[in-house]
């Protein structure tokens, strides 16, 4: 009797594990919103409703305007734009949250077994953890809704009448939600032909048996494919519409979208050997990998072909880039329920029990375990939040927009303005200034990377992430350019491209605050906008923050110190150590409001001016590498190469493999007449980093001014047959020659 009361109540703690689960996923998709190619989305699909035609041809960008483009996102832009209009952008959050609850509960009911309960809530909680990255109000989501859809009727329900006319009506919708709509007559063509090897080859043990169809199944799997492959030219471009996902893999495969990865986020790679057995880094995508890995040897007799394939096929898509990761995930689970289907516990967990009373003990257990592990991990946001300088509140991090993500300061200040014109934009403003500002605001470049190509984005890169003059010229001004958004909201500009833009005299400032820096380029049709909101950064003053309705208020003053930031970068020292300083009147244990005034000194070379407070941002933020670096360097100016000596090799054994700190280290070491030691550092510094000839030179002329010209001669010997900067390595021994 017991027995059965603990296997009952074994059963009901999993029904509350599973409820909790689903809550507090439920809870995580109601995150901020934070994504940026939503409001592309957003103002497409406003435009689409308002005047019922879908885009042929670009019209959002002023460098690509009238060139051939497929909006092959046009429904789900039309979805969500109505949703928001009718609920709001909480609306869009539901609308999340329940296609995020519909993936997790199409695979609870995959492998909805009782006696694997545990199993199951143990794979959901790893597969929603995975999910929970990507849980942005985007189209990928409807892709792995679809994706999850797919592999539930055909895992279980293939044999139905309505199977087909479904997933036909399911693609149809996915040729117009995203490009992922290919899987699904991938799919179908994964069962067609591992139902043809089963048939036509001989496999090891139990396999040509597994999963086997009947002919009529098997018949019914061709006929599908065919209708899925017609239901992807059920689309406003037809062929075009049909075959683009095929140009994104051939121009994969070509490398032509290489250089995509290397500098979008999502598009990373999600594992590096480094961190490859630590479970810090996509610990949960993993643990998917192996447990599911793991399956198949358990499983050796009687694997399905057609679950190794689509395992195989999605470990490498995911390799390839962060945000497949769900879709991985999805596949996984799968695997590992279609593996495990038949295999009780004492097949897997090598423990048996003396009495069988101890099974449902140890399962209660676990899953009360496994309830607080969900608590912790999904509930560490919902009752933090940040504190909204506008309105002297607190902003939950769940709900509405996100008030830091987005440069809407600087948004609302072109709309209310009625400002116009072509502007150059980085890549992360692109989609919200369509979304906010466009028609007026045609932008440069936005999130639509296979439209623009890998040569623009490349120029693209010379304008914003290496700030080259040559390439503000040709790409921004040549080309038309009237302005220039600069966006500091989510990330900080790049030094060049900013002092660029901002020492030009074609460029004028008329916005600057914590989330951008606008320019008007100065050309007739600005002269009246420029004559009224033209802004001299030279005699900036900084913006004081309300500190007697702070109270007593722990908050992060980022925007007096992001302008500090922006107004170090063009060496405006006076008006960022104002804006500094007004950083710590809000936070004054503000390490990086110490750090700037630390490098304001540093840069006006007031070394010892700077020295308290570059110390004070090394001992509080040790793992600032700019930070411990700028504090050796200042003892290094002040001539206390001991101390300096002890800093650079704590950061060499902090970061070993920055090796940046040997070359620091040669420096102090030749200063001290160390020469053999000097000489076996920056040795090993040249080896990693041969092209990096200066700073051997720099070693070597240590030297040559103390007069030891043969250890000068030494280290100059090093670089003697370099590639790069001949002319200096050239001088260097004619120095050498002339003893001058």
């Amino acid at each position: 009797m017991f027995e059965k009361i603990l296997k009952q109540l074994n059963f009901f703690i999993g029904i509350i594990a599973l409820g909790i689960l689903f809550g507090f996923v439920f809870q995580a998709a109601q995150v901020e919103i934070r994504d940026l190619d939503l409001w592309l989305h957003w103002g497409l699909g406003k435009y689409i409703t308002q005047t019922g035609m879908i885009p042929h041809v670009d019209m959002l960008s002023w460098t690509m305007t009238g060139k051939s483009w497929i909006d092959h996102e046009w429904l789900f832009q039309v979805v969500i734009y109505n949703i928001q209009n009718l609920w709001g952008w909480n609306g869009l959050l539901v609308m999340q949250g329940l296609v995020v609850l519909a993936i997790l509960g199409l695979l609870f009911f995959m492998a909805n077994d009782r006696n694997k309960q545990i199993i199951v809530i143990l794979l959901l909680y790893i597969v929603a953890t995975i999910m929970e990255q990507r849980f942005t109000v985007r189209p990928d989501l409807f892709s792995l809704l679809f994706f999850s859809l797919y592999i539930f009727v055909l895992a279980l329900h293939l044999d139905k009448k309505w199977a087909m006319p479904f997933l036909v009506f399911i693609q149809i919708i996915w040729v117009n939600v995203h490009g992922f709509f290919f899987f699904g007559p991938l799919f179908v063509l994964i069962g067609i032909l591992s139902e043809f090897i089963k048939r036509k080859v001989k496999l090891p043990w139990e396999w040509n048996s597994i999963g086997r169809l009947n002919d009529s199944e098997y018949k019914n799997l061709k006929i599908m494919f065919g209708l899925m492959v017609l239901a992807c030219f059920v689309n406003p471009y037809f062929w075009r519409g049909a075959g683009y996902p095929v140009d994104v893999f051939i121009s994969t495969l070509t490398g032509a979208n290489k250089v995509f990865f290397a500098y979008i986020q999502e598009l990373k790679k999600p594992l590096i050997w480094r961190d490859l057995f630590s479970l810090e880094h996509e610990g949960s995508y993993k643990l998917m990998i192996l447990f599911s890995g793991i399956s198949f040897i358990f499983n050796r007799r009687k694997v399905d072909i057609s679950a190794l394939f689509l395992w195989l096929l999605f470990l490498g898509f995911s390799l390839g880039a962060v945000r497949n990761l769900p879709f991985f995930a999805v596949a996984a689970y799968l695997v590992f329920i279609t593996n495990i289907y038949e295999l009780k516990a004492a097949d897997i967990v090598p423990v048996t029990f003396k009495k069988p009373i101890f099974i449902p003990i140890t399962e209660i257990a676990v899953k009360l375990l496994l309830m607080v592990s969900i608590f912790n991990a999904f509930n560490q946001d919902i009752f933090t939040g940040y504190y909204d300088f506008d309105t002297n509140k607190r902003k939950s991090e769940y709900g509405d927009v996100s008030l830091r993500e987005y440069p809407s300061h600087a948004v609302d200040f072109l709309v209310e303005n009625k400002i116009k014109g072509k502007f150059f934009n980085d890549f992360n403003s692109g989609a919200y200034l369509i979304g906010r500002a466009w028609p007026n605001i045609k932008v440069f470049i936005d999130g639509r990377t296979e439209f623009y190509g890998k040569d623009f984005f490349e120029n693209y890169i010379k304008v914003w992430q290496k700030g080259e003059k040559d390439a503000i010229k040709k790409y921004v001004e040549d080309a038309g350019a009237t302005g220039a958004f600069l966006n500091s909201a989510r990330q900080n500009i790049p030094k060049e491209t900013l002092r660029n833009f901002y020492n030009s005299p074609n460029w004028k400032v008329i916005y600057f605050d914590w989330d951008a820096v606008i320019f008007l380029r100065d050309i007739e049709e600005n002269k009246a906008l420029i004559k009224q909101f033209g802004i001299d950064l030279a005699k900036w003053q900084p913006k004081e923050e309300d500190i007697y309705k702070l109270r007593t208020e722990r908050v992060r003053p980022f925007r007096n110190q992001n302008r500090a930031d922006m107004l170090l970068n063009l060496k405006l020292y006076g008006p960022a150590m104002a804006e500094a300083k007004e950083a710590m009147k809000v936070s004054p244990g503000f390490y990086e409001a110490h750090y700037t005034i630390g490098r304001i000194y540093f840069e006006e070379k007031k070394f010892k001016e700077a020295f308290p407070y570059l110390r004070f941002a090394a001992a509080v933020e040790p793992s600032d590498d700019a930070a411990q670096y700028d504090f050796a360097e200042c003892y290094y100016n002040l001539k206390m190469y001991d101390l300096a000596l002890k800093q650079y090799n704590d950061i060499k054994a902090s970061w070993p493999k920055d090796l940046v700190a040997r070359y620091w280290i040669a420096k102090v070491l030749a200063k001290q007449e160390k020469y053999e030691e000097a000489f076996k550092e920056i040795s090993a510094f040249h080896k990693s980093k041969p092209k990096e000839v200066l700073k051997v030179l720099e070693v070597g002329d240590i030297a040559f001014e103390q007069k030891n010209i043969e250890q000068a001669k030494k280290i100059y010997d090093l670089v003697k047959n370099a590639e790069t900067d001949k002319a200096e390595v050239k001088a260097r021994f004619e120095k050498l020659k002339s003893g001058k």
